[in-house]
């Protein structure tokens, strides 16, 4: 009698949990400004999915919106206490002006899909009448035949009466290391390096950065960078 006593308590106690047991997502930044970019570029936004509940999120779908953004997932389970990377890579094709698009990640942690919210402003090229810009506007990091460009120099323009404090707003790429100057002068410029990290020199691929200037005005920009092997075989 004790025996089943005791199995019947065990078994409303596992039912009991279970009943409590929630699987919840969250993530680590529902919304992104690209600010200003060009056309026809991969523009990529990185973050982490974390699950906050006391039972396993599963990622069921992944709905973008557009042929034109694909998503990259690190796992589709993710136990409580533990996160998963995600990778949305947005072409902004043939676009000009204000662009948005609002992924949605839906899963077992709620009836209703969570909404990523993303932006930018597709421009044709980024000239000096712009209160700050990134010299050349796209990385072309290409390898021709012989001549490989596995890094690069690039000027940051400063066309205000404020010095510039440049930081990283997105997550660095993961191919390449990207230095930023501390400071650009106000009226003057200053120099950052870009350069492809030895494990992505013989692949191919496309990414991007995000730069905040850190001078009141809101406005930020994306740098594509492509890497492409032209009068040689891909590996």
């Amino acid at each position: 009698m004790r025996r089943i006593t005791l199995l019947i308590i065990t078994v409303i106690l596992v039912l009991s949990a279970n009943a409590f047991s929630q699987p919840k997502l969250e993530s680590s930044g529902q919304k992104f400004d690209f600010g200003l970019t060009t056309q026809n570029s991969v523009i990529i936004y990185s973050f982490w999915l974390k699950s906050t509940g006391t039972d396993t999120v599963t990622i069921s779908d992944i709905k973008t919106g557009c042929s034109c953004a694909i998503s990259t997932l690190e796992s589709d389970k993710i136990a409580p206490g533990d996160s998963s990377y995600l990778t949305i890579s947005w072409n902004t094709e043939q676009a000009t002006g204000p662009i948005k698009r609002y992924p949605l990640i839906y899963s077992n942690g709620s009836a209703k899909p969570l909404r990523i919210s993303l932006k930018a402003n597709v421009l044709l090229s980024l000239d000096s009448s712009y209160s700050g810009s990134i010299w050349p506007f796209k990385f072309e990091m290409s390898r021709i035949r012989e001549m490989s460009i596995d890094s690069l120099e690039f000027r940051i323009i400063n066309a205000t009466d404020q010095d510039f404090y440049p930081v990283m707003l997105s997550e660095l790429p993961a191919e390449c290391i990207i230095f930023l100057p501390e400071t650009v002068p106000a009226g003057g410029s200053a120099f950052g390096y870009a350069k492809i990290l030895p494990e992505f020199v013989d692949k191919e691929f496309k990414t991007s950065f995000t730069v905040d200037f850190k001078h009141g005005s809101g406005n930020y920009l994306t740098i594509p960078i492509r890497r492409k092997f032209y009068g040689s075989k891909s590996e």
